[in-house]
């Protein structure tokens, strides 16, 4: 679990450090990333509690990781279209940052999974 914290930490930190140095880069961040952000970081505090608990239930761990990526996946597009919904401007560059986010989590996410299911 902490393999799982201190990943989804790091990425979070990563995309607030893109934040701040936003003047440096060569596109411009959405008014909504920093609510992005937050939204995927807590959405990840979600799934790693899903998956602690799959932990304790071996059998059915198979179950919460497909639940996991299923909440993860229904989750972020019904967040996507409230935004989307509600009149952005920008809406190209505001559902390419958030795919881009919610893909950097996935990865990371199923990497771990993965990582643990291999045998020792």
């Amino acid at each position: 679990m902490r393999k799982y914290l201190f990943g989804s930490a790091a990425i979070t930190l990563f995309f607030v450090l893109m934040l701040i140095l936003e003047d440096y880069l060569p596109f411009r961040l959405h008014g909504y990333f920093p609510w992005i952000i937050l939204f995927f970081f807590l959405q990840s505090a979600l799934v790693m509690w899903i998956l602690y608990l799959g932990k304790k239930d071996l059998r059915h761990f198979p179950n919460y990781v497909l639940g996991s990526v299923a909440f993860r996946f229904l989750s972020a597009g019904f967040v996507l279209l409230i935004f989307l919904a509600s009149g952005v401007e920008n809406r190209i560059a505001l559902t390419v940052q958030f795919t881009t986010v919610y893909l950097s989590y996935l990865i990371f996410e199923i990497t771990l999974v993965l990582t643990n299911l291999r045998p020792n």
